[in-house]
C-alpha cells in the first residue's frame, strides 16, 4: 500500500513540475502556449541547435503543428505534457551518454597527421562560428526580453508585437466587430419580421409557422387539387360499385353465381367446358379400347398376364440363363475364397498368431509402426520429464516470490 502511495505522490509531483514549467512559459497567462512561447521552451530544453536559425524555426513550426492536436492555434496543458516529457527523456538520454568515460587514442580510422591537422582547423573554425552565432542569438534574446518587458510595462500582453502587427491586429479586430454588428442587425431584423408574422398568425387563428402569402396560396391550391382528386376517385368507385351491384342482381336473376360475368365471358367459359368434355370422352374411349385389347392378350395361349411377344420371351430366357451362370461362377469363387480363408485361419492358430492371418509383409509393416510409436512415446516422455525438472527447479528458486515460476531474467 505504501508503494502505491509513493507512486501516486511521485506522479503528482511530476504533474506539478510539468504544470509549473507550463505556467513559466505561458507568458500571457492564456492557459495556452503559442508558437513563439514554444520556441522559447524548446530552446530552454536544449532541443534547438542554436546554429541554423532557419532550421530551428522550421523545427518549431513543425513541432507546433504536430502538438496542436485540436488545431486551436495554441498548445494546452495536456498537449504540453506530451512534448515536455519527450524532451526530458531525450535530454536524460543525452546526459547518460555524456557521463560515459571519454575514449582514449584516435579512432579506428587512423587518420594521417595532415588530415588530423585539417580536421582541427575545421573544428576550430566551426567552434568560432558557433561562438559568433551564440553571441548573435544571445543578443537577439536580450532584445526580445527587452521588448517583452516594455510590453508588460505598457500594459500589453507579453508577446510584444511590433507596431505593424499591432495595427494589423486592430484592423482585423475592427473588421470582426463590424461583421459581428452586421450579423446582429440582420438577426434582429429577421427576429422582428418573425415576430410580426407570429402576431399576424395569432390574430388570424393560424398556427405559429407564420407562412407567407405565396406559401399559403400554394398550400391552398394543393389542398383544392387533392380534394378534387379525392372526389373524382370516390365518384368513380361509386359508379363501379353500382355496375357491380347491377351485374350481381342480373346473375342472380338468371340463376348464375354472384360473380355475374358478362355475356362474352360466359360464352368463353361454355366453349372451354365443352372442349374439355369432348377431350375427356375421347380419352375414356381410348382407355376402354386399350383395356379390351389387354384382356384379349391375357387370355391367349396360357402365357402370363403381360402377353409378351416370342422375341421378348427368348430375350428374357437368354438374360436369365446368363445371370444364372454368373451367379454360379460367383458362388464357386466365394466357396474357394472361404476354403482358403479357413485354411489360413487354421494355419495361423496353429502358429500362435491371431485369426486374421496377415501376410509376412503386413506383419513386418505392423512391427515397424509399433516400434516407431514406442520410440515417439519414449521421446515425449523424456521431453515431459525434462520440462517437469526445469519447472521444479524454477519453483524451488522462487523462494518467497510468487508461484508463477518465472526465470531469473524475467524476475530481474
Amino acid at each position: 500500500m505504501s508503494d502505491i502511495k509513493a507512486m501516486m505522490k511521485a506522479a503528482q509531483d511530476k504533474e506539478d513540475e510539468v504544470l509549473a514549467k507550463f505556467n513559466e512559459f505561458d507568458l500571457d497567462g492564456s492557459r495556452g502556449i503559442d508558437e513563439m512561447e514554444l520556441g522559447m521552451l524548446l530552446m530552454d530544453l536544449g532541443m534547438l541547435t542554436g546554429v541554423n536559425q532557419e532550421a530551428d524555426d522550421r523545427f518549431v513550426r513543425s513541432t507546433f503543428r504536430k502538438m496542436d492536436v485540436d488545431k486551436s492555434g495554441y498548445i494546452d496543458f495536456e498537449e504540453f505534457k506530451v512534448i515536455y516529457n519527450k524532451a526530458i527523456d531525450r535530454k536524460k538520454g543525452a546526459d547518460e551518454i555524456a557521463d560515459l568515460p571519454p575514449l582514449r587514442g584516435r579512432d579506428v580510422k587512423a587518420l594521417s597527421p595532415e588530415v588530423e591537422s585539417q580536421r582541427r582547423r575545421i573544428a576550430e573554425r566551426k567552434a568560432q562560428e558557433k561562438l559568433e552565432r551564440e553571441a548573435q542569438l544571445a543578443d537577439e534574446n536580450r532584445r526580445k526580453s527587452q521588448r517583452i518587458a516594455e510590453a508588460r510595462a505598457k500594459g500589453r500582453d507579453a508577446k510584444s508585437l511590433d507596431a505593424q502587427t499591432e495595427a494589423l491586429r486592430q484592423r482585423v479586430a475592427e473588421e470582426s466587430r463590424a461583421k459581428k454588428a452586421a450579423r446582429e442587425r440582420q438577426i434582429a431584423e429577421e427576429n422582428a419580421v418573425l415576430a410580426r408574422r407570429r402576431a399576424e398568425v395569432a390574430s388570424h387563428g393560424r398556427d405559429a409557422k407564420a407562412l407567407d402569402e405565396k406559401t399559403l396560396a400554394d398550400r391552398r391550391a394543393v389542398a383544392e387539387r387533392r380534394r378534387a382528386e379525392k372526389e373524382a376517385r370516390e365518384a368513380q368507385l361509386a359508379e363501379e360499385n353500382q355496375r357491380m351491384r347491377q351485374r350481381i342482381a342480373a346473375g342472380k336473376a338468371h340463376g348464375r353465381d354472384a360473380k355475374a360475368l358478362d355475356e362474352h365471358t360466359e360464352s368463353m367459359r361454355q366453349q372451354v367446358a365443352e372442349r374439355r368434355r369432348a377431350e375427356k370422352a375421347a380419352r375414356e374411349a381410348q382407355l376402354a379400347e386399350e383395356n379390351e385389347a389387354m384382356r384379349q392378350r391375357m387370355h391367349q395361349r396360357g402365357r402370363d398376364a403381360k402377353a409378351l411377344t416370342p422375341e421378348v420371351e427368348a430375350g428374357r430366357r437368354a438374360v436369365a440363363d446368363r445371370r444364372a451362370a454368373e451367379k454360379a461362377d460367383r458362388e464357386a469363387k466365394i466357396r474357394e475364397e472361404n476354403a482358403a480363408m479357413r485354411a489360413r485361419v487354421h494355419a495361423s492358430r496353429s502358429a500362435g498368431r491371431d485369426a486374421k492371418e496377415l501376410t509376412p509383409e503386413v506383419e513386418a509393416g505392423r512391427a515397424m509402426v509399433a516400434q516407431r510409436r514406442r520410440e515417439e512415446k519414449m521421446q515425449r516422455e523424456a521431453k515431459l520429464a525434462e520440462e517437469n525438472a526445469q519447472y521444479a527447479r524454477r519453483m524451488s528458486t522462487t523462494r518467497a516470490k510468487d508461484t508463477k515460476g518465472l526465470d531469473e531474467k524475467t524476475l530481474a
